[in-house]
């Protein structure tokens, strides 16, 4: 049975984040899924576009950690997960499912 490893990886504007994780996922191939805390922001499809712009995405509620927890919770059960997408331009998410 193989053992599952969930790594976190933060820290600021610039500070190496995207190229550590592309260079970890350079060296590991398949075995490494990489989720990102920006593509877990909540859904504002609801919300007229102009009222989404009013919007403080820098707020910590403006992310959906719940569902970035479960997310991590099933890939730590290798069972596959219902990761999303941000659509930046349009303030929506998009679902993929994969392990």
């Amino acid at each position: 049975m193989k053992n599952t490893f969930i790594i976190g990886i933060a820290g600021g504007t610039a500070s190496g984040k995207s190229t550590f994780t592309r260079r970890l996922k350079e060296r590991f191939k398949k075995s490494v899924v990489v989720l990102h805390h920006d593509d877990y922001y909540r859904d504002q499809t609801e919300i007229a576009p102009e009222e989404r712009k009013k919007i403080n995405y820098d707020h910590p509620d403006s992310l959906d950690t719940e569902l970035l927890l479960s997310h991590l919770a099933m890939l730590g059960n290798l069972r596959p997960s219902g990761r999303t997408e941000r659509h930046r331009l349009y303030y929506r998410r998009r679902q993929r499912v994969e392990i």
